[in-house]
């Protein structure tokens, strides 16, 4: 009576189905059949997803270089403008002064021609 147990019940190590192949086996050929019917799809969409991803990084790196290069002469031009802007307050505060001692100058002739405009009023009167 053990040995007809024995026999009824299939291996644990492979069990075996109604065709006679075990799992393992039964596994292993719907991986090759599946590989024979979908493999060189598979093999193209992981080729695409490499290239993809190699452009990836390469449009990452020379977007990092464009906006180094970008902020270098961003700093540049910010620092050239700096100095335009500088020079050109210099020459305005000159210019004002200039005029500044102008209307000084204006204002003292207005003022001495007043006053001597005074004595002679003074005078006729």
């Amino acid at each position: 009576m053990a040995s007809n147990t024995a026999k009824k019940l299939p291996s644990a190590e492979a069990p075996l189905s109604n065709d006679g192949v075990s799992e393992a086996e039964l596994v292993q050929r719907l991986g090759q059949v599946q590989t024979l019917l979908f493999g060189d799809a598979q093999r193209a969409t992981t080729d695409r997803i490499a290239y993809l991803e190699d452009r990836i990084l390469e449009l990452e790196s020379s977007s990092d270089e464009r906006l180094e290069t970008l902020a270098k002469a961003f700093d540049a031009r910010t620092t050239e403008m700096e100095k335009d802007f500088e020079r050109r307050l210099a020459e305005l505060t000159k210019e004002v002064n200039v005029r500044d001692r102008q209307q000084t100058q204006s204002q003292r002739r207005l003022v001495t021609n007043l006053g001597e405009t005074i004595k002679l009023i003074a005078k006729e009167i």
